[in-house]
Parts: structure tokens; sequence; C-alpha cells
């Protein structure tokens, strides 16, 4: 049924997401009741709790993973970029290679 984890680590999981973490736009009285749902792994559209519960991502993750999770081509992507350079700011003349590559694939495509 569940994934990694055993009874011992979700009810831990679970009362420390109660005790530590605010859900925003969530009824807090719920959260605290009804605990909450612990995603753990996604692949496609289909993401899974920690209890062994699958869920079909109709919101792509609140509209952030609309290609899906776990496509290896994006994690091959993010591999070899954050072994180089995982992020950098462009403020006070900075730059850096991907913000460069990424604003001419925008620019090209805007009229």
């Amino acid at each position: 049924m569940g994934g990694y984890y055993n009874k011992q680590e979700i009810e831990e999981l679970k009362n420390a997401d109660k005790e530590y973490f605010l859900h925003p736009f969530s009824s807090i009285e719920e959260v605290l009741e009804n605990g909450p749902k612990i995603i753990e792994r996604g692949y496609g559209a289909r993401v899974y709790d920690i209890e062994g519960n699958e869920y079909i991502d109709a919101f792509a993750g609140l509209w952030y993973s609309n290609i899906g999770h776990g496509r290896e081509e994006v994690i091959e992507t993010a591999r070899d970029q954050m072994s180089r350079l995982e992020a950098y700011h462009c403020f006070t003349g900075f730059s850096n290679v991907p913000v460069i590559r990424l604003a001419e694939k925008v620019s090209k495509k805007v009229p």
C-alpha cells in the first residue's frame, strides 16, 4: 500500500505537519481534524501520497508541473545544469547562460 514510510513515520510526518506547517488557502480546523495529504512522488499526471493513495494531478501541481512528473528528459537536463550552476541572479549586470538562451527562445516566439 504505502511507499517508503512505515506507520510510525507516517504519523510522525502528519503530526509535524500539523504542528509546524501552515497550509495556504486551507481550513486550519479541517487539516488538524483530518490530517494533511502528504504527497511523496509523482509520475506523469499522477501523484502518490505517503500512504500509497493515488491522485490525478488535475491542477498540475498548482499550474507549475504542466509537463507531468518524473520526466526523464527534464531530470537529466536539470541534473546537467545543476551540476554546473543551480541558479544565479541577474541583478547589477550579472547574467547566466540558461537565462540568455531562454530569453532568446522566448523573444523569437513573440511578435
